[in-house]
């Protein structure tokens, strides 16, 4: 069986540019949520401060357009290029069935808070931790059956089963790895010093983000 799941493809469109990573869908055992949600960290991996002294910007008017910046760089980084959460965030998947494996979409998975589900009535149930363990494949996080357990049945709809976790490198942004948080850095300083203009530093973000990068090889 493979236990490649979230298998990642990377690109670049005509020379140089930002390697845009996707996942879709494999055709191994393990089940892909339909769609995901989470929430917005409740601070950055960088500060203002941080990228003010890091990036020599002398501009005390402008500390809310460089949160922005800040806030944008992290989210094009997670979503355009690591397919992970950096700080912890609480994260939703919802499945339209149970399966053997069940590989959540985002990367570091910390704990699982909950499984819901309809049954057979269509009333949400919460499923006891007694039924279903976290593991990891291949830095995959995935819900799987913990031994001689069975699955319930379920209701006959689609996002059938919900999965809430958290995932993330911790709470505080000093658990973000630095090569991360120099290329928020780098990036936040280009979209502010850029506005809309051509081009990017995007070589050098490619070469800081890539060994984090949900890349799966099949």
């Amino acid at each position: 069986m493979s236990l490649v799941a979230t298998v990642v493809v990377g690109c670049k469109s005509g020379g140089h540019g930002w390697r845009r990573f996707v996942p879709w869908r494999s055709s191994s055992d393990m089940l892909i949520s339909t769609h995901s949600t989470r929430t917005e960290p409740t601070l950055e991996p960088v500060s203002v401060a941080e990228l003010q002294a890091h990036c020599r910007i002398d501009d005390p008017e402008n500390h809310t357009e460089l949160a922005r910046m800040i806030k944008a760089a992290r989210q094009a980084i997670e979503t355009g290029h690591l397919w992970r959460t950096l700080i912890n965030q609480t994260c939703v998947d919802k499945f339209d069935a149970f399966g053997d494996l069940m590989g959540l979409r985002w990367l570091t998975v910390q704990s699982v808070t909950s499984i819901t589900y309809l049954d057979t009535d269509g009333a949400t149930q919460t499923l006891s931790t007694d039924i279903y363990e976290l593991a990891t494949f291949d830095g995959v996080g995935a819900i799987r059956l913990k031994y001689d357990q069975e699955w319930p049945s379920l209701y006959d709809h689609e996002d059938v089963v919900t999965v809430t976790y958290v995932a993330g490198y911790g709470t505080s942004p000093d658990d973000v790895p630095m090569p991360i948080r120099q290329a928020i850095m780098i990036y936040a300083n280009w979209l502010y010093a850029a506005r809309e203009g051509e081009g990017g530093p995007f070589d050098t973000l490619n070469a800081l983000l890539e060994p984090y990068s949900a890349w799966r090889v099949m």
